[in-house]
């Protein structure tokens, strides 16, 4: 199968919706939803950056995608929850990974 075989579409930059974020997963077979939780605070940099590395990382161990990105969800938001203020912008910081 050549070209895109999925996309997923980040909820975090949507207009917060009672604190909860929807991103979606879309491929040929439909979409899926995972529904979680904003992490209290400001957003800290390169969140969207640090979710692609994470699917990758469980992908890498053999994850399948539906079950990759859930658990990379999780990974993220424990990082943001432990995130670094910096001058003005929260870092995330390096605890091992997902």
């Amino acid at each position: 199968m050549e070209g895109l075989q999925a996309v997923l579409v980040k909820g975090g930059h949507l207009a917060d919706a009672g604190g909860s974020i929807t991103d979606l997963l879309v491929t040929s077979s439909g979409t899926t939803r995972y529904a979680h939780r904003r992490a209290p605070g400001a957003s800290p940099r390169g969140t969207g950056c640090a979710l692609a590395t994470a699917i990758a990382v469980e992908l890498g161990r053999g994850r399948p995608l539906g079950e990759a990105i859930p658990t990379a969800i999780s990974w993220l938001a424990a990082a943001i929850a432990a995130a670094t203020s910096v001058g003005n912008e929260r870092h995330l910081t390096h605890d091992g990974g997902p």
